[in-house]
């Protein structure tokens, strides 16, 4: 494109927003971006907001770009005449009085300005302002009203100091503000009511708040809910004026005006709801929960039980905004419940609670249950409303926040009465009705099976064998009853589990069933296994039958089941079953063409039924005798696989479970698997070898007899692994190998440290981890941060850990690497790679003397996103822990906002 000249600029807003755009819109915008960045654009911008008959767009695009300028790049300004600037502006104000869209950027300039410039032109700017706008109460309630969003506007750059000043200004000023907006004439009504919720967002002197009674400002913001255009910005104040007058004995008579208000809202918010208007009925539900929240424990003493009626009603909102709000009231109150009161009030509180909380239940199994057209429509393949499913979610939770006032016992209690008036002769309602309700109370009961103690889990049982006497002809009951199983695993007894395991079985044959009775099959295998080892051959038949499945529902069963035949004494029950995959790897190793499709499908399998046996409560000795017998076969799968990096992972992840079952007893077949690893990284480089040798050090590091052998293998495999990642551009094509590296080194900095940092390869591997700073695969960076951090740690003396030689190291390399992770920030990092470069930048900061290595690191650091007085701070600061997160949290906060600027 060409240069940033006034000419220019206009050309290129008339190609992106003129009647006829060119194709090349990104070209344009990133041009357009791009020149807001640049320094010349002050003095471009100015000039065109100066020029006659230009179209609107330029205009708007002119003032939006001074608007950024003064937003994130102040710092340019530092040699211009400021006052001269100042006058400028509010004489732009003035001529585009009559322009709304570029009027309102100019306020917002005005407003940015001001939080500048607070230390010089804040004694005198509330007077300015008046004086120059008397005649345009328009522009200046405007203006007022963007003062006071820009004090919150935290994507603006500037120091918080000056933040909180500009903020302590407004606030000092705002009974002359309130004055000022009781004297505009309704015509204003819009801007005035706009800038009030501004204001009482900023916040108000509490004398402000305390005249509030006598103001006009209350009834117009009441008065304003009967006008659909007004009635958003009215409930918002209403619901700033509640918070801001949180302290009951301060702010008295406000809040008994507010309440007595708020409490007659009722019959317009029911009316609300009869009619289905959605947007009023939530901004009524905001009212009363934000009055319920700000004054939770009043409510808890007995003194607003007209609120919690209304609060009762609201829970009958279709929408989902309005639910939520609702549940989330009713979460807080009951969780305070216990909190703020003894356990005598506790006592007497409850019997006043218990009605409420006995309606609330009827009506939250009102709300989950779906219409029946709905429950029928649910087929294989299709699945509730994302947006269903969240109303059920959130009022679950109110069940289960109610039960800590009813007791949890006695909630389930009333379910399985519910429950039983469905099943009895008396019942007289629809088929498709009574479905409609199971499957609501099941929604309820698992809900609370998540919840309930251990120890009243008898509570649970005569519901659950209600449920899952048979399964059901409709999919989305027979679901629900499987995601309840699932919550339930923990709290099933030994008299029910023979009528829920068929129940899952006979469902793991029907359509659309198998994934989620699975799935409560495993949790149940796995919560239950010391009850169903009697039941071990009947599991194992299901296991046989799994196999035709698909695999979700394969892998989960076969889970489940070994979760179980690992506890059986008898061992021949876990080598038949581990016998069905291993038998079928035997025959690969004598293929001359193996099948990978079968070995892959064997080795996941296998490692499944190994992982299963990570419990400490299960022996060793099965595992080692499969082992044993299986090792010249895995030996033999990686000679005929060696150069295939999938297959060597799927190899290795059954020598690991097995590993870390066996621990010490696994140093027998550590003379044969070490020479494997050694030579087989340094032919193919596999990333498998390096993950495996972590877990060898893990066990066998700490032992003196082992540590010649482990030292070896770190020598053999770093000089390999280094050769393989010597280049940013090699680490960012080999995240897996880089990954795993670092991770071996951590591995062996904290069981083999001596041998590590005094290994030949040592300082190659840390002048390696330099150059790897920025990389943006996420477990790459952090194994990479973490062998850093593992680093710094070994180097502070008030570690337990400190090794001075360490510290020495660190001393040479630390400062460099501070420099390159402060670049990294700059450059943008996802979320979970910035929180290990935080953690590493704050131990740098907090263990060594750093201020002049952080000194130099932010020199290079842009003016949008630290100015400078903000790095002299952040220097100053840093030796100090308490501000150095909230420093680096700032300079990642800008960098993300800076990149989007040229997005």
């Amino acid at each position: 494109m060409d240069e940033f000249i006034a000419e220019n600029v206009l050309k290129a807003i008339d190609s992106m927003y003129g009647q006829n755009p060119l194709p090349n819109y990104k070209e344009l915008d990133l041009w357009l971006k791009s020149f807001q960045k640049a320094t010349v654009a002050w003095g471009i911008i100015g000039q065109l907001l100066l020029q006659e008959n230009l179209s609107e767009p330029a205009y708007i695009f002119s003032a939006q770009t001074l608007k950024t300028k003064l937003s994130f790049d102040f710092e340019e300004l530092k040699n211009t005449d400021l006052a001269s600037f100042k006058i400028n502006l509010l004489s732009l104000c003035t001529r585009f009085v009559d322009n709304t869209r570029v009027m309102r950027q100019l306020a917002l300039c005005v407003g940015i300005l001001g939080l500048h410039l607070v230390d010089t032109w804040g004694p005198a700017m509330f007077a300015e302002l008046y004086a120059a706008f008397r005649d345009k109460p328009g522009l200046m309630l405007e203006i007022l009203k963007c003062m006071a969003e820009v004090s919150s506007d935290e994507t603006i750059v500037a120091d918080q100091d000056t933040i909180i000043k500009y903020k302590n200004l407004l606030i000092r000023n705002s009974s002359d503000v309130l004055v000022f907006l009781q004297s505009m004439p309704n015509e204003f009504l819009v801007s005035i009511l706009e800038t009030f919720l501004e204001w009482l967002q900023l916040g108000l002197e509490p004398n402000v708040v305390n005249e509030l009674p006598k103001s006009q400002l209350l009834p117009m913001c009441f008065g304003a809910l009967n006008s659909p255009v007004h009635f958003q910005t009215a409930a918002g104040i209403i619901c700033e004026l509640i918070r801001a007058t949180e302290d009951f004995t301060k702010y008295q008579d406000t809040i008994t005006l507010i309440v007595n208000q708020v409490l007659l809202l009722r019959e317009k918010a029911l009316e609300a709801i009869r009619f289905k208007d959605t947007e009023a009925v939530e901004g009524y539900i905001k009212i009363f929960t934000t009055l319920g929240n700000t004054h939770i424990l009043l409510i808890i003493r007995g003194q607003s039980d007209e609120l919690l009626q209304i609060l009762i009603e609201m829970l009958r909102v279709e929408s989902y905004e309005g639910i939520k709000d609702v549940t989330n009231f009713w979460h807080k109150l009951c969780r305070n419940f216990r909190r703020a009161l003894n356990v005598e009030e506790q006592s007497v509180k409850k019997e006043t609670l218990a009605p409420f909380m006995m309606r609330i239940l009827q009506i939250c199994i009102l709300q989950c249950k779906l219409d029946a057209e709905l429950l029928y429509s649910i087929i294989p393949g299709k699945k509730l409303d994302d947006e269903i499913d969240d109303k059920r979610y959130h009022l679950s939770g109110a069940i289960q926040d109610i039960s800590i006032v009813l007791g949890e016992a006695k909630t389930v209690q009333i379910l399985h009465e519910n429950l039983q008036q469905i099943f009895s002769e008396n019942y007289n309602e629809s088929e498709r009705e009574k479905y409609c309700q199971i499957e609501a109370i099941a929604v309820c009961l698992q809900a609370l099976s998540e919840i309930l103690p251990e120890d009243n889990a008898g509570a649970l049982q005569q519901p659950i064998i209600l449920l899952t006497r048979q399964v059901w002809p409709i999919l989305q009951l027979n679901l629900t009853i499987c995601k309840m199983l699932s919550s339930a695993s923990l709290r099933i007894l030994q008299d029910s589990l023979s009528t829920i395991m068929t129940y899952l079985a006979n469902c793991m044959t029907q359509p659309g069933t198998h994934h989620d009775s699975a799935a409560a099959f495993q949790a149940i295998c796995q919560d239950n296994s010391y009850l169903l080892v009697q039941h071990v051959d009947s599991l194992l038949q299901l296991h046989t039958a799994s196999h035709k499945m698909p695999d979700f529902s394969q892998e989960k069963i076969l889970e489940g089941v070994s979760s179980v035949v690992w506890r059986c004494e008898d061992h021949t029950k876990i080598l038949e079953l581990c016998s069905y995959y291993a038998t079928e790897l035997k025959n690969i190793t004598q293929q001359e063409q193996p099948n990978e499709e079968v070995f892959n499908e064997n080795c996941d399998k296998l490692a499944i039924i190994l992982k299963s046996s990570a419990s400490s409560e299960v022996s060793k000795e099965g595992v080692y005798i499969f082992f044993k017998e299986m090792w010249p076969v895995l030996k033999r799968l990686i000679e005929v696989f060696q150069n295939s990096p999938d297959a060597i992972e799927r190899i290795c992840r059954i020598i690991k479970h097995s590993m870390k079952k066996l621990k010490e007893s696994f140093g027998e077949f550590l003379s044969d698997f070490l020479p494997i690893i050694s030579s087989l990284f340094q032919t193919y480089g596999h990333s498998s070898y390096l993950y495996m040798t972590e877990n060898l050090v893990r066990i066998f590091g700490g032992k003196q007899e082992y540590n010649e052998l482990l030292s070896q293998v770190f020598n053999t495999l770093s000089q390999s692994a280094l050769a393989r990642i010597n280049s940013y551009e090699a680490m960012v094509n080999s995240p897996e190998l880089t990954e795993d590296f670092f991770g071996m080194v951590i591995r062996y900095l904290n069981y083999c440290t001596h041998s590590t940092i005094n290994s030949p390869s040592f300082q190659n591997i840390i002048n390696t981890a330099k150059i790897g700073i920025g990389l943006q695969h996420g477990e790459a960076a952090k194994c990479l941060y973490g062998f850093l951090e593992v680093l710094a740690d070994l180097a502070d003396e008030k570690h337990y850990r400190y090794i001075p030689e360490v510290e020495e190291i660190c001393l040479v390399h630390y400062g460099e690497i501070l420099r390159k992770l402060i670049g990294a920030i700059i450059q943008v990092m996802p979320s979970e790679i910035y929180d290990c470069i935080s953690d590493l930048c704050y131990k740098i900061l907090t263990i060594f003397e750093a201020s002049e290595w952080l000194k130099e690191a932010l020199v290079g650091v842009p003016h949008d996103c630290l100015t400078e007085s903000e790095k002299q701070k952040f220097v100053q600061q840093s030796a100090d822990s308490q501000y150095v997160n909230d420093w680096l949290h700032k300079l990642h906060n800008r960098a993300k906002q800076r990149a989007l600027r040229t997005r």
